[in-house]
């Protein structure tokens, strides 16, 4: 077996013609001189895997280069050769091929270690790692052993007696300690050391030469020799095809996950996350005690999620939905009615929740049962700057006589008009007149005015003088100090109102045809229009199981998109 080294991505074959010769067959004195014997070539062979992926090409450029260091400096000696290369990546080539003379007998007198190394002229590769060179290439400085004085050996025998030649001619006294016999020739496999830290691999059905598995300390790294973890993969790929780790579990069950686990200190399992092969779920379970999910950027945690306060996103956050009917569907099964929210919007200067739409519905409250739950709840003032439209109208606040036990509610006063109403009470002067003044604004934002008088204190009938004119009107028919009390209407007329005029009849949009606000006050069913979202009334109260969340939201939605359109102006 012949044993190599290699660059990280090559795998090399290094040998010398030169000790092949020194370790086979060893010269007779009749042979040529030694510096016919010893070419200043070296044989070099590997394997050549590009580093951007792609096969190689059938000639590949490459600069060899000598080094005294084994990291740095400059190069002793460098040449550039063209090589051929076979469909598996195989090369050889002989170092000094380039030159008439061969490799300069000076790179090696010095007798020092030298390194060699690759680098293919190709887009994306850079020098390999740096090899050690063996005692091979260092034979051509000692080709010098094999001359005596820079003559061969055969320059220094003595020549024969004349005896000498008689023996050889008849056999009898022939000097055979001159004679030197034949060895039959020796092929050694040529033996070199690894590259310390490199894992070894076979490269072939022979050869052992290095991987591109490197340890340092504890750190293994593959495709680098500088790891900067436990485990570090380092490539240069940039096409997407490779991205360092590939996980497989080749089994088809529902338990078959490909994936990592990861254990704490003490060698106790703490979270699992993989692939399943049937579902195609990626899951991400920390089942340690107390543990938790942090996703941060930049050390910040933008989103967290542990057992006691669930998940906590920080910083700004988009659903984008697409083409779904729901971007964010939010559930809560708390059943505390005060304590628990699905959806909880905190916001210490801006908006709490912000609803926005260019022809649907900003925001929808709905509910299963208008007598137990409410649709919506402002605890406060509320600022609407379009129009309110609602089944009734009313105020609720604590019973004046009894505010503890009781509310006291009253309903408001409704027209088809945008009316406002304006009262009053006025007092006669010694004509039996009394003039009324109103806001300077009343008239800008007033018109088609109507009048009630009633008269207080004694019977008599008064009557408007004269009508509204620069915001007051004058009453008549009345006693001298006598009380009357007055009611004026107008129709606004600001821009808003002129803009805005309340359409009093009105064809339902075309989805809402055969649908009811409030079916049950006609003697519809519940299906017919305000969709219960457990069922009916009576089922909701009597404790009848509730719809699922699914299809208790597809029925709002289908009820919520046929009676929330704005009906076309006629």
């Amino acid at each position: 077996m012949r044993v190599f080294t290699s660059a990280l991505a090559s795998i090399i074959v290094l040998t010398s013609i030169a000790s092949v010769h020194a370790q086979s067959v060893r010269p007779t004195v009749s042979q040529p001189s030694a510096s016919a014997s010893v070419p200043r070539l070296i044989r070099y062979s590997g394997v050549f895997q590009p580093a951007d992926g792609q096969p190689t090409a059938p000639v590949e450029v490459v600069t060899v280069s000598i080094y005294a260091e084994q990291e740095g400096g400059v190069p002793l000696w460098q040449e550039i050769q063209t090589v051929a290369v076979d469909t598996g990546g195989r090369f050889t080539l002989l170092l000094g091929a380039s030159r008439p003379d061969g490799l300069p007998l000076e790179v090696f007198a010095s007798g020092e270690a030298a390194w060699m190394s690759l680098e293919f002229v190709r887009p994306g590769e850079v020098e390999r790692p740096r090899v050690q060179m063996t005692s091979a290439p260092y034979a051509l400085k000692a080709q010098d052993a094999e001359t005596l004085g820079g003559r061969p050996a055969s320059a220094y025998l003595l020549a024969p007696t004349e005896g000498d030649k008689a023996g050889r001619r008849d056999g009898s006294n022939a000097d055979t300690s001159l004679v030197i016999p034949p060895k039959p020739p020796v092929v050694e496999p040529l033996v070199q050391p690894g590259t310390t830290n490199f894992l070894a691999k076979y490269v072939n059905s022979a050869d052992v030469g290095n991987s591109a598995v490197y340890e340092l300390g504890g750190r293994v790294g593959i495709g680098t020799t500088t790891p900067f973890d436990g485990l570090h993969v380092r490539f240069n790929n940039t096409n997407g095809g490779t991205t360092g780790l590939a996980v497989q579990n080749t089994g088809n069950t529902l338990a078959s996950f490909s994936g990592m686990l990861f254990y704490d200190q003490f060698g106790k399992l703490g979270q699992f996350q993989g692939f399943n092969n049937i579902t195609h779920e990626y899951r991400i379970n920390n089942i340690a005690s107390n543990g938790s999910i942090n996703f941060m950027l930049g050390g910040t945690s933008r989103l967290m999620m542990d057992m006691t306060n669930g998940t906590t996103v920080s910083g700004p956050a988009s659903v984008f939905a697409g083409a779904a009917l729901t971007g964010l569907f939010v559930q809560n099964t708390n059943p505390d009615p005060f304590n628990s929210a699905a959806l909880h919007g905190d916001d210490s200067a801006g908006f709490g929740v912000f609803g926005f739409t260019d022809t649907g519905v900003a925001i929808i409250g709905a509910v299963n049962d208008v007598a137990a739950a409410w649709a919506g709840v402002f605890d406060g003032d509320l600022n609407v700057t379009g129009t309110i439209f609602k089944g009734a109208d009313a105020f609720r606040i604590d019973h004046p006589l009894d505010p503890e036990s009781k509310y006291l509610s009253h309903s408001v006063v409704e027209s088809p008009d945008m009316k406002n109403i304006y009262d009053g009470v006025a007092v006669f002067d010694e004509a039996g007149e009394a003039i009324v003044t109103l806001p300077d604004w009343f008239e800008a934002l007033n018109e088609d005015f109507r009048y009630q008088l009633t008269p207080m204190g004694a019977a008599f009938v008064p009557y408007v003088a004269d009508e509204i004119a620069s915001n007051q009107f004058k009453i008549g028919g009345g006693i001298a100090g006598k009380k009357v009390s007055w009611q004026v209407t107008g129709i606004r007329h600001d821009a808003f109102a002129n803009a805005n005029r309340l359409q009093v009849e009105e064809l339902k949009p075309v989805a809402a045809m055969g649908t009811y606000l409030h079916p049950e006050a006609f003697g519809q069913p519940a299906e017919k229009g305000r969709s219960t979202l457990g069922g009916s009334k009576a089922t909701a109260k009597d404790g009848g199981a509730p719809a699922s969340s699914a299809a208790r939201s597809e029925k709002e939605r289908a009820r919520l998109r046929a009676i929330s359109q704005k009906p076309e102006k006629q």
